[in-house]
């Protein structure tokens, strides 16, 4: 029963993530992107995994929201602008990962390269080049 109710927090949590975007509208001119605010957030979403991978939960944690989940939000919006799906896809896998961080699951590696792969399509949605961690694509 748990898992049926985390799920549909997460789906609501989604559904209204994607209202929001709708209602704010696309990026700006001069978006996170040009700044180096994706390139920061490919760096987070890599050391959060490879602290992940270490099982260091605090590190994978700190990586993640110091450098990764407000540009996770800034792409989404600006993504939503050009396809929907994949803008939904990345908050979707941000879900998740913010799930496993917070009962400290052991999907949460998987989770992140789910986030990694949804990052890198939102990122080619809104015409930036994807990211990779440690020289893979």
């Amino acid at each position: 029963m748990r898992a049926s109710n985390a799920r549909a927090r997460a789906a609501a949590g989604v559904l209204l993530g994607l209202l929001a975007l709708a209602a704010c509208g696309g990026r700006s001119d001069g978006g996170p992107g040009g700044d180096g605010t994706y390139r920061l957030m490919g760096e987070g979403l890599c050391q959060s995994t490879a602290r992940a991978e270490e099982g260091d939960w605090a590190g994978a944690r700190r990586a993640f929201f110091d450098s990764a989940h407000t540009p996770i939000h800034q792409l989404a919006a600006a993504a939503a602008e050009f396809d929907r799906a994949a803008a939904a896809r990345l908050l979707e896998a941000k879900q998740a990962v913010e799930q496993d961080l917070a009962d400290r699951t052991p999907a949460l590696v998987a989770d992140l390269g789910a986030l990694a792969a949804a990052a890198s399509d939102a990122l080619r949605a809104v015409g930036e080049s994807p990211f990779g961690c440690g020289g893979k694509p």
